[in-house]
């Protein structure tokens, strides 16, 4: 919300300064006009006021309803649950959806108040590093699942890396790089190597083989992995009735065949 002087200042509307030599008539209208400037400051200061009441309204009829929406939708047995978080008495009186969103997701995998945070943050890693895809599973559904895990070793505020050395080397041929930039990159890596190996054990030898030639290409972001993915040609299987050595149609046999008496 703007305050008065922003106001004045956007609309300029701030009050004239007396000059030099001012002649009363000319004192008299420019007061005048700086009242005028005044009330309008006064109006719109007011609408304001009225439009953010009114939002602040709207969003608290928005998060009582999502509340009871997402409560609605857990079975009572889960909403028990939700009841016996140990910070559950302040969340109902201000609709906290965010709190209530990551509570069920740390029940609906296992945790609860009397669970190991460490156990947690292990079991948190230990899915994210085991989170391949499969061989049917399309690069949408195999994104989501990498994200859901990613989502959850935050969620139990464990790393699945340690992001407080890597910037600072980084930063050595980076200067600009941060904490943000670098988890993206890993993040990136940790996509492409968990994707099928079928799929794209062609793609991990390039990536590799250009390495030793001084070229990193790598992706930097988790768009532009999950894009390489996406827009990679696998290389189609030999089929295993056609000799991959000889193609050409050349219908010899291969073995000397003698008349049979």
């Amino acid at each position: 919300m703007l305050s008065l002087s922003k106001i004045k200042t956007q609309n300029q509307l701030n009050p004239s300064p007396p000059v030099a030599n001012e002649s009363e008539s000319d004192a008299y209208l420019r007061e005048a006009e700086n009242a005028d400037r005044r009330d309008e400051v006064k109006l719109l200061y007011g609408i304001q006021l009225k439009s953010f009441a009114e939002h602040e309204k709207d969003l608290s009829q928005n998060l009582t309803i999502l509340w009871a929406t997402i409560m609605g939708q857990c079975t009572p047995a889960l909403q028990e649950e939700v009841h016996g978080e140990l910070d559950y008495m302040s969340k109902p009186s201000t609709f906290d959806s965010v709190w209530l969103l990551q509570s069920l997701q740390k029940i609906t995998v296992g945790v609860n108040k009397t669970t190991n945070k460490y156990y947690s943050a292990f079991k948190a890693n230990k899915k994210f590093y085991s989170t391949h895809q499969n061989a049917n599973e399309g690069i949408d559904e195999f994104y989501n699942r990498f994200e859901n895990a990613k989502d959850l070793v935050i969620l139990f505020k464990a790393n699945v890396v340690d992001f407080d050395a890597l910037p600072v080397n980084e930063q050595l041929t980076e200067p600009a790089a941060t904490k943000e930039t670098t988890m993206q990159k890993y993040l990136a890596v940790a996509l492409i190597m968990n994707a099928n190996k079928v799929k794209y054990d062609s793609l991990w030898n390039k990536l590799e083989n250009d390495l030793f030639v001084g070229k990193d290409s790598y992706p930097k972001t988790i768009g532009a992995a999950t894009h390489l993915l996406t827009n990679w040609k696998v290389a189609a299987a030999p089929n295993a009735r056609q000799n991959p050595t000889n193609n050409n149609q050349d219908r010899r046999p291969t073995k000397c065949q003698f008349p049979r008496h």
